[in-house]
């Protein structure tokens, strides 16, 4: 039986967030309701309340514990690339998991930004020698990387689906190519290979 109202025995914040996040991997965050996360839970509507103030603050904590199960790399990896690779790959699987989530974070940064993620980039980044715009540069590739991720779910009615696996491997296959592109950013013009445009430039004038 339900209690009526105020405070259910047992409840908590992080119960809440499960049952939420649960709901959200299996219905997508359209699927997510007060109501429906409360019956889900078996308690009054004003019991969830007392804990979480509303659907948005709601969404911000379970980012939050997303970001908390994104694998970092182990001290072991001293190659910043794949430092970067390892954190972004976990982030890329672990926000797609939870349809809608990614977009979601997307809306409202202020309140979902995954500090701990941006942190570690910066640091593999830092270590590797790269400084100021560089960074900035590196960040910002990085960043709209990922954030084309987020729309592989999204259909073009603005429903959120769950990314296939598939997807995922390009995904990882991808950012392994962007890493050694910016690698190549690190070690200066002397070390890239002249493209298409350039050779062709450089192409002997053919005889008559």
């Amino acid at each position: 039986m339900k209690p009526v109202g105020g405070r259910a025995d047992g409840l908590s914040e992080a119960a809440i967030v499960a049952a939420a996040r649960a709901i959200i991997r299996t219905s997508g965050v359209a699927g997510l309701s007060m109501r429906r996360l409360s019956d889900d839970l078996g308690v009054a509507l004003g019991a969830t309340y007392h804990h979480v103030p509303n659907r948005k603050a709601l969404l911000a904590l379970v980012a939050q514990t997303i970001y908390a199960d994104v694998e970092l790399p182990d001290p072991s990896i001293t190659s910043w690339s794949d430092q970067i690779h390892v954190v972004l790959s976990s982030f890329a699987r672990e926000v797609t998991t939870y349809p809608g989530m990614a977009a979601e974070m997307l809306r409202d940064l202020e309140a979902m930004a995954p500090v701990m993620i941006i942190d570690q980039v910066l640091i593999s980044l830092t270590s590797a020698g790269f400084t100021g715009p560089q960074i900035d540069e590196a960040r910002a590739a990085l960043f709209f990387y990922v954030c084309g991720l987020t729309f592989a779910g999204v259909t073009g009615g603005g429903e959120a689906l769950a990314v296939t696996a598939r997807a995922l491997d390009y995904f990882e296959t991808g950012l392994r190519t962007l890493l050694n592109g910016i690698a190549l950013e690190l070690q200066g013009p002397s070390t890239r290979k002249p493209g298409p445009e350039a050779r062709v430039r450089r192409s002997p004038t053919r005889t008559r």
